[in-house]
């Protein structure tokens, strides 16, 4: 069999029957299977074997529509709607950089992107929606997720977050409020409250 076997398989389908992929199927992102969309496929142009991982993802459609200075994403999913507005700038560059390459089965220009911000401007959400529009996994690192109260048990919490998202790669890590976790290390102090900050951040 020439190719590559396929790690993971991400499916949407429209009703509640899993679909089944022939064995030795060549599949790529936009293949339909008994009502089932191929979202992702790793690598791309990989064979369905039997120890493959096929994941049933949300049905949804992305439609995008430019709006001057800004780009508007309705994602229609199954029973719920949403519509996301960003900067079009920012959205194609990330769309540049990340998306279109993933969908394409290359790596992305970078492993990873730092969003800048006020609160509430919706970093997290896009970076779930790109996750979505994939059909990644995505990870969170929050300080409410890590920080623990007894000792050790926040080094296990982040541990634990990082070795889930590398037994489902490919996929999203999300740091939420990173300042907290990305602080220079010299400038923490070794007061007890924040060794724990210290002890993760190693």
């Amino acid at each position: 069999m020439k190719g590559r076997k396929c790690v993971k398989v991400a499916l949407a389908c429209r009703s509640e029957e899993v679909a089944r992929i022939p064995f030795w199927n060549i599949v790529n992102r936009g293949m339909e299977f008994n009502g089932c969309t191929v979202v992702f496929a790793y690598p791309p142009g990989c064979y369905v074997a039997s120890d493959t991982e096929i994941v049933n993802v949300p049905w949804c459609v992305y439609r995008e529509e430019e709006l001057g200075n800004n780009v508007k994403i309705v994602e229609d999913c199954e029973n719920r709607r949403s519509v996301y507005v960003y900067p079009k700038k920012s959205y194609l560059k990330l769309k540049k950089l990340y998306l279109e390459p993933l969908v394409s089965g290359k790596f992305p220009h970078n492993t990873g992107i730092i969003l800048v911000g006020p609160p509430g401007v919706g970093k997290s959400t896009l970076a779930k929606l790109i996750a979505s529009m994939l059909g990644l996994p995505t990870f969170e690192i929050t300080p409410d997720v890590i920080l623990q109260k007894f000792l050790g048990e926040s080094e296990k919490a982040i541990r634990k977050v990082i070795s889930d998202a590398k037994r489902s790669a490919p996929s999203l890590v999300i740091i939420d409020d990173a300042e907290w976790l990305l602080s220079a290390r010299r400038l923490t102090s070794v007061e007890e409250g924040t060794r724990a900050i210290l002890d993760v951040q190693n």
